[in-house]
């Protein structure tokens, strides 16, 4: 009776530890009051709350899930490289796919599908190709993903399935990532250095530019990239407190702003996009908002206030836009991605 019950109960726990896992999708969480507009009425509004996402449980039961990978002995059933949410999420980027997002506390990039929802957690298995404090994410035309880890000081590179592929080394700390899509070209940041080192997506060093300094060109703690699509190079320069614009060359073109608390000034500058009518927008962190900026760095308004409501911010850091100008925020101390619309106009 004994043996039979036993058997019994292998037979019962069996699925339970190696069955399949069920499909993660990121849940939308929508917003059903009356809707958040930037600037407020009377003035015309130019930015509108979305939604947020936070919680990226698998369809079925989520526990089974860590379940069965704690006793494949590739987790612990509180390793929070598991956790079915969002937990300090830092660095975003999007393409007309997916919206990657790098999470510096559970040690992962979690790539999520525009169009279904489905959730891929990217660099806590392979050895090889593990992330230990990812801080960027950009992704090219093929699909292959390049994440910079300040941990490990390399910018590792997967697949669009998450599998390591390979890596670029030799930086002291490596951390925004921005992406020319036309040309192939890769700008890396490395803060410690005070430079941009420029890769083709097959890894050769092409270029670099800057260094430590306050004048034109020079950078004191760069932080975050981004590269529209006419090539144009825009860095926050955080330590300068200043955005500095160059070409794809590397030269420089422009820069604007200073540290204060009055606006179109920064306190802590983080993220920066640009939108399809080349509008400049800067997370600051200090401020709990995103400011927009014309081209030649004339402040035109903001969004965003300290608070966990809907539309208002803890400690936010990166921001990415998507062709439909779908403006996506880190909001990293609230642990979500808030999602607003820019309405149009200057």
């Amino acid at each position: 009776m004994i043996k039979k019950t036993a058997v019994f109960f292998i037979i019962l726990i069996f699925p339970l530890f190696y069955g399949c896992a069920g499909i993660q999708k990121a849940e939308i969480i929508e917003y059903k009051g009356p809707s958040i507009v930037w600037p407020s009425p009377p003035e015309k509004s130019r930015i509108k709350y979305l939604y947020s996402i936070w919680n990226l449980e698998a369809e079925g039961e989520t526990f089974g899930d860590k379940v069965r990978a704690f006793w494949r002995g590739e987790g612990e059933l509180d390793d929070i490289t598991m956790s079915p949410t969002l937990v300090r999420p830092f660095g975003i980027y999007v393409d007309d796919k997916r919206l990657y997002i790098t999470d510096t506390a559970a040690l992962r990039v979690t790539v999520i599908d525009l169009k279904t929802k489905e959730v891929l957690n990217i660099g806590r298995e392979d050895d090889q190709g593990r992330l230990e404090y990812p801080i960027a994410a950009v992704s090219d035309k093929s699909g292959n993903i390049y994440v910079s880890d300040v941990s490990r000081n390399l910018v590792l590179i997967y697949d669009e399935k998450g599998n390591y592929k390979n890596k670029l080394e030799g930086f002291k700390r490596p951390t925004g990532i921005g992406i020319n899509q036309q040309k192939g070209l890769l700008y890396i940041i490395d803060t410690v250095e005070n430079v941009v080192h420029v890769y083709d997506t097959k890894g050769t060093l092409q270029h670099e530019f800057g260094g430590n300094g306050e004048s034109e060109g020079q950078f004191n703690y760069p932080t975050h990239i981004h590269v529209d699509e006419n090539g144009f190079v825009y860095i926050v320069d955080s330590m300068n407190a200043r955005v500095q614009i160059f070409d794809e060359q590397g030269n420089f073109i422009s820069a604007f702003g200073s540290r204060s608390n009055a606006a179109g000034d920064f306190s802590k500058p983080k993220g920066i996009a640009v939108d399809t009518e080349g509008h400049l927008y800067v997370v600051d962190a200090e401020f709990d908002n995103v400011q927009i900026f014309d081209r030649k760095g004339q402040v035109l308004t903001f969004f965003g206030e300290a608070g966990s409501d809907a539309g208002a911010f803890w400690l936010p850091s990166g921001i990415a836009i998507d062709r439909l100008n779908r403006v996506y925020v880190a909001d990293t101390h609230n642990q979500r991605i808030q999602v607003f619309q820019f309405l149009g106009g200057d």
